[in-house]
């Protein structure tokens, strides 16, 4: 590139070794929800386990709380209205059963 006026070349300096714009590291703060945190794991049948029969008598609104989880079975309690009573369930692949 020549300048007017002048007949020698002007070279270009780079402003660094890799003659780019240095970037600056990136870093993202990741929210946490602490509520969220805390909340227990839903089982992956606790919908079934709240709709039985029996849980619908003890309950209003049965909400089955996991309280197990093994290879092919999760153990839920669900409260009855009275706060006296606890439903225990155990469901397996295609079944809930109240436990006795």
């Amino acid at each position: 590139r020549l300048i007017q006026g002048n007949s020698q070349p002007v070279s270009r300096q780079p402003v660094s070794q890799t003659d780019e714009p240095e970037q600056m590291p990136v870093t993202r703060s990741v929210p946490t929800f602490p509520a969220l945190a805390a909340r227990p794991e839903p089982g992956f049948y606790a919908y079934s386990a709240s709709g039985l029969p029996e849980a619908r008598v003890c309950a209003e609104t049965p909400k089955a709380k996991l309280i197990e989880k093994g290879k092919g079975f999760e153990l839920y309690s669900i409260a009855c209205d009275n706060g006296d009573d606890v439903l225990s369930v155990r469901c397996e692949p295609g079944k809930c059963r109240v436990l006795r």
